[in-house]
């Protein structure tokens, strides 16, 4: 179940509280414990969508961490690749990123074409 999901569940569980006030308990007790049923699996849900979100947070924090950490070093693979050097192209408006292996043992450095419009790295570098 996703997050949205969860949320439609929680607000079914305060809707179904707020019906349970307005029964009266010693006329319809049949209903009364209908309801108290659709509150608990309403909940039910509630919580394993918010649950699932949650992992669903971790994961994304967990990408943005390695992905703050640097790439991985694809000669040694011990070290992060650290952005060393920005330097713009003079007429396209693309940035040459220079990196560098943080691992004092690889001296492992590349070169790579950013273009800021995109957001993107080129897959061949010029």
């Amino acid at each position: 179940m996703d997050l949205i999901g969860g949320l439609s569940a929680a607000k079914l569980a305060i809707d179904i509280a707020k019906d349970l006030r307005s029964i009266d308990r010693s006329v319809d007790e049949a209903t009364y414990k209908l309801k108290l049923a659709d509150l608990s699996s309403a909940l039910a849900e509630a919580q394993v969508a918010l649950s699932d979100a949650r992992l669903r947070v971790n994961e994304l924090e967990a990408q943005v961490r390695d992905m703050s950490d640097g790439t991985l070093c694809p000669i040694c693979r011990k070290g992060r690749l650290k952005a060393m050097k920005v330097t713009p192209h003079d007429w396209s408006g693309a940035e040459f990123h220079t990196f560098r292996c943080n691992c004092e043992t690889c001296a492992y450095e590349t070169t790579r074409t950013y273009d800021p419009t995109r957001g993107v790295y080129s897959s061949k570098n010029e």
